[in-house]
C-alpha cells in the first residue's frame, strides 16, 4: 500500500502570521536506557519523562497518532499511551472518525476504538482519503470508486481516475473523459472534457475540449468557450490565460481586460502582476500598463508592498515604485514564507523580512522556512524550533525535528522517534 503522504496545503497567502509563538523552552536532560536490547533515549525535565521509542511516527489527528514499534503500527494518545495495539503492517493517520490499516496483508478500515471493518471483497490495490470519512479505492482492474467508513460502496469503482471531494463534488474520469459527480455518485456534470480543474472556491472552472481551454459553471454549462492554450483559475474576477501562445487576462465574461501580449504572466497580488516580456520581467497594473519596466531576469509577487527580483547581481528587493530597498548583498531566498525568509552570510543563516531587513541574526548552521510562526534551525548538528523573534520554542537537542501546527513537534534522536509538546509559557 502506498503511504498516504500528508501534505497540509494552506491556501496561498502572503500575509504574515499574526501571533508570535511564546518562548519558554525546556532543556531536556537526555538519558539513554536499555529496553529489550535497544537503546531508548529518555527526555527528562523535572517530573516529565518522554521516551523516544518508536521506529517511525505519523501525525496526530483528533488526539491519536499512528506510530511504529517492533516493526508494527498502532496508535497512541497525546500522553503517549498506546490506545490501539501495534499489530498492523501499515496504518494511516485518522481522517474524521476512521482511517485504513493493513493487517495480514489485507486492507481494513478502523475506527477510533480500534474496531476493524473489512473492505469490500475485491482486490484493492490503493486507498486514499477522499473527504472526512469517505475513501477513494482502486481495485485490480485499476478502476476507482468511493466507500464510506463502514466499508460500504457509495460509488462503484468504474472510473479510470478520481479525485477527492471538494465543495461536495469530485472530478472523475470515465471512458477517457472528465466530469463531476456528487456524493451520491450522480453526475452533476457529464464526462465530456479532456481535462478539468476543480472549482477551488470559484463558480467557474477551467476545462479542456479539443486541446483548448474554456470555463464551465457548476451546472456544466460552458460560460467561456474553449479558445485558450492555457487557463488559470479565477481570482478576484480575473484569470490568466494564453491565447495563441501569448498571455493576458480575462474577466468572467471571457473578455480580455489585458490583451495577450506577454511571454508569461502571474496572478495579481497587491494590484500588481509580474509578467515576462521579451525574456525580461516587470510589473503591470490592472489596466495592463507597466508600472515597473521589464528589466529583471525574474520577478516575484509583491508582499506587503515589497517584491524580490533577480537582476545581474543577484536577488534584490524593490518597492511598488521599482526602487531597490535591499541590494543583493545577502544571499536571500527568492520566496518568503510567513513574512520572513532565510539568508546566508559567512556560512551562517538568519532571517530577513519582506524589506530585506535582518530581523533574526545569522547564528544558525541551517535554517528552514517559517510556517505558522515556527521555523526549524540547526546549531552544532542539532535541530530545534524558533519563533519569529528568533527565540527558541524548542532548544536544539535533536537529530531531526518537525513542527506540525498542533502545539507539538515530531522529533528524532539516535534513530528513535517521538512527540514533544510545545512548552506552555506562564
Amino acid at each position: 500500500m502506498k503511504k498516504l503522504i500528508l501534505i497540509l496545503i494552506l491556501a496561498y497567502s502572503t500575509k504574515n502570521y499574526s501571533t508570535v509563538i511564546p518562548s519558554c523552552p525546556k532543556e531536556y536532560k537526555i538519558v539513554t536506557k536499555e529496553v529489550n536490547g535497544e537503546s531508548i533515549p529518555n527526555l527528562i525535565y523535572e517530573t516529565e519523562i518522554i521516551e523516544l521509542k518508536f521506529e517511525k511516527i505519523g501525525y496526530y489527528s483528533g488526539g491519536l497518532a499512528n506510530v511504529k514499534i517492533y516493526d508494527k503500527w498502532g496508535y497512541i494518545d497525546e500522553k503517549g499511551n498506546i490506545t490501539i495495539p501495534p499489530i498492523f503492517e501499515d496504518a494511516e493517520m485518522f481522517a474524521k472518525n476512521s482511517t485504513f490499516v493493513k493487517k495480514d496483508n489485507e486492507l481494513n478500515l478502523i475506527n477510533r476504538k480500534g474496531e476493524l471493518t473489512p473492505l469490500p471483497n475485491l482486490t484493492i490495490t490503493n486507498i486514499k482519503h477522499a473527504y472526512e470519512d469517505f475513501f477513494l479505492i482502486q481495485i485490480e482492474n485499476r478502476k476507482w470508486g468511493y466507500i464510506n467508513h463502514l466499508g460500504e460502496f457509495l460509488i462503484e469503482p468504474i472510473f479510470e481516475e478520481a479525485k477527492p471531494f471538494f465543495d461536495n463534488i469530485a472530478a472523475v474520469k470515465y471512458q477517457g473523459k472528465w466530469g463531476f459527480i456528487n456524493k451520491n455518485g450522480i453526475y452533476q456534470i457529464e464526462p465530456k472534457f479532456e481535462k478539468v480543474t476543480e472549482f477551488l472556491y470559484s463558480d467557474l472552472a477551467p476545462v479542456q475540449i479539443n486541446n483548448l481551454w474554456g470555463y464551465i459553471n457548476k451546472n456544466g454549462e460552458i460560460k467561456i468557450k474553449p479558445q485558450f492554450t492555457y487557463a488559470d483559475k479565477f481570482e478576484n474576477d480575473l484569470a490568466v490565460v494564453a491565447f495563441e501562445n501569448s498571455y493576458g487576462y480575462i474577466n468572467k465574461e471571457g473578455q480580455f481586460v489585458i490583451k495577450p501580449q506577454f511571454t508569461y504572466a502571474d496572478r495579481f497580488y497587491s494590484d500588481l502582476a509580474s509578467v515576462e516580456s521579451e525574456k525580461l520581467w516587470g510589473y503591470i497594473d490592472k489596466k495592463g500598463n507597466f508600472v515597473i519596466k521589464p528589466i529583471y531576469r525574474r520577478a516575484m509577487p509583491f508582499e506587503d508592498g515589497f517584491a524580490r527580483v533577480v537582476n545581474d547581481n543577484g536577488i534584490a528587493i524593490i518597492d511598488t515604485s521599482g526602487n531597490i530597498v535591499a541590494e543583493p548583498k545577502l544571499n536571500f531566498k527568492l520566496l518568503t514564507s510567513d513574512g520572513l525568509s532565510p539568508f546566508r552570510i559567512n556560512r551562517k543563516y538568519g532571517y530577513v523580512d519582506s524589506k530585506g531587513k535582518i530581523v533574526i541574526e545569522p547564528i544558525f548552521d541551517s535554517a528552514g522556512s517559517f510556517s505558522f510562526g515556527i521555523a526549524k534551525v540547526k546549531i552544532n548538528e542539532k535541530y530545534g524550533l524558533i519563533n519569529k523573534l528568533g527565540l527558541f520554542v524548542i532548544k536544539p537537542q535533536f537529530d531531526y525535528i518537525e513542527s506540525n501546527f498542533q502545539n507539538y513537534a515530531r522529533v528524532k534522536l539516535n534513530n528513535k522517534w517521538g512527540f514533544i509538546q510545545f512548552p506552555k509559557c506562564e
